[in-house]
């Protein structure tokens, strides 16, 4: 079957000329005058045509110009997020180019046109086609489940895997519910990429999406409310100004709170105050002001941990685990590494057209990926400023340096790296140790740690019989 293109334009002349320009190709040209038909002939068959090319204005039956274009590049991306899109147009202002990179435009093509810039576009988007169809490969069901690539699409969440694809089909499902979202998942897994997808769907869209990374808070109460809940002029030492605080911020619209099992438990409290009576006190002032917003949380597993061995409110807890969903980690979907590349290199690629070699694929499904999608980010960013070809191979990749990063420091270098990991273990431990009242088995629960491994770091230190005031003393003085 000859390939197909799809061209939407009402100036006939043009329409003319793209067929004339692809006339010694056997791709198929189709057209469409306006883009109520060019979207109806793609809804048809959104798998079914090589690339697609765009007018941006129209001339309507009262004469008037409209700029359309745009419009007609988001609902061909509703239907299919791979296929080609290229932009036709004269205006060659950074106002218009900007509006057709939002709608998610790939290429651009100024009229009048060259047929050279057009075949070089049909070429690319041969390759596009073929990278695609080596990811269907890998996984039976790339095309199988329609609602969940149209909910990773919807979420702008990248891959094809089934256990992503149920994840986010659950988060697309629910996004427009009043409902507190709790998101568990390890670091690098996308949290807040799923954060900022269900504020994109939801109710409050039009308004502000806050983030919020509650590590800056650990045991720093009087930071938690003074960023959170705003302060005024002469609250304090510093205060030389009232200023709002990131939920007033946040008013009408998503509040994102990540890693939120740092929280210390006041802070913990003042949280679910907060939630419970929907009113802020700013740092300085006694005077309440009620605020509305969506609450999406994010934390890693161990927060369930927590609640049972009384370091993390339960009620808080309860409050914020209306709606859970676990982001899987990348080992955990592998099948996504192909289109996780292609995004990256499209994304940090802005020079040449660049590929990854088979073998360079197999070394990176190989790896055991720590660092979750970030990780992967890293490594190609490093790999397209290490390739000097346009091919990407596997001695590009500086995996090496990632697995066994510490085998190249020197002797001095790695003894004060190992005496700062000592310390920071220690301090972690016995963190752990006095919230749980020196309970060792839920101390190692709270650390995702073994038992045993507990006990032979508190040997190893001579802290095995230590109390919880002598841990809290300790503690104060690392």
């Amino acid at each position: 079957m000859n390939e197909r293109i799809l061209v939407i334009d009402d100036e006939y002349l043009v329409l003319d000329a793209v067929k004339a320009a692809l006339r010694e190709t056997d791709i198929v040209v189709e057209t469409a005058s306006t883009p109520e038909e060019g979207i109806r002939l793609f809804r048809k068959s959104p798998n079914g045509y090589l690339s697609i090319l765009v007018d941006n204005q129209y001339k309507q039956e009262n004469q008037k110009v409209e700029v359309l274009g745009p419009m007609v590049v988001k609902e061909i991306r509703k239907l299919n997020p791979q296929v080609q899109v290229v932009m036709l147009s004269g205006d060659y202002s950074s106002e218009a180019l900007n509006s057709w990179r939002e709608a998610g435009t790939d290429k651009y093509l100024w009229k009048p046109f060259k047929k050279e810039q057009l075949l070089a576009y049909v070429e690319l988007a041969r390759e596009q086609k073929r990278k695609i169809e080596e990811l269907c490969e890998d996984s039976e069901d790339f095309y199988a489940n329609q609602r969940e690539r149209m909910a990773m699409d919807k979420l702008g969440v990248i891959g094809i895997s089934k256990a992503m694809g149920e994840v986010a089909l659950k988060a697309f499902d629910h996004a427009k519910r009043d409902i507190t979202v709790l998101l568990f998942g390890e670091t690098g897994t996308g949290k807040e990429v799923f954060a900022k997808g269900i504020h994109k769907n939801s109710m409050q869209a039009k308004s502000e999406f806050i983030s919020v990374d509650c590590t800056r808070y650990k045991d720093k109460t009087d930071l938690f409310e003074s960023e959170m809940f705003g302060h005024v002029k002469g609250a304090f030492t510093g205060a030389d100004r009232n200023r709002i605080g990131f939920v007033e911020a946040a008013n009408g619209g998503t509040l994102f709170l990540d890693e939120i099992h740092h929280l210390s438990p006041d802070a913990q409290a003042k949280l679910l105050r907060l939630i419970q009576n929907r009113s802020i006190v700013r740092v300085g002032e006694h005077k309440e002001t009620p605020v509305e917003f969506r609450l999406i949380v994010a934390a890693k597993p161990c927060l369930k941990t927590m609640v049972e061995v009384g370091t993390f409110l339960p009620d808080l807890f309860f409050r914020i685990y209306e709606l859970d969903l676990l982001i899987p980690t990348l080992n955990e979907r592998k099948e996504d590494i192909k289109p996780l590349i292609l995004h990256f290199l499209k994304k940090h690629n802005n020079e040449k057209e660049l590929s990854f070699a088979q073998g360079a694929y197999f070394e990176l499904k190989k790896h055991d990926w720590p660092g979750n999608v970030r990780e992967l980010e890293m490594v190609i960013k490093k790999s397209i400023i290490n390739t000097k070809d346009e091919k990407v191979m596997a001695k590009d990749l500086c995996l090496e340096s990632i697995e066994q990063r510490n085998s190249d420091l020197s002797i001095y270098t790695m003894k004060t790296l190992e005496e700062k990991q000592l310390r920071e273990r220690t301090k972690l431990v016995l963190r752990a140790l006095t919230l749980c009242e020196s309970n060792k088995k839920h101390a190692a629960d709270m650390l995702d740690m073994k038992r045993s491994t507990m006990i032979d770091f508190l040997k190893k230190q001579d802290l095995m019989n230590i109390s919880n005031n002598e841990a809290k003393v300790l503690l104060s003085s690392i």
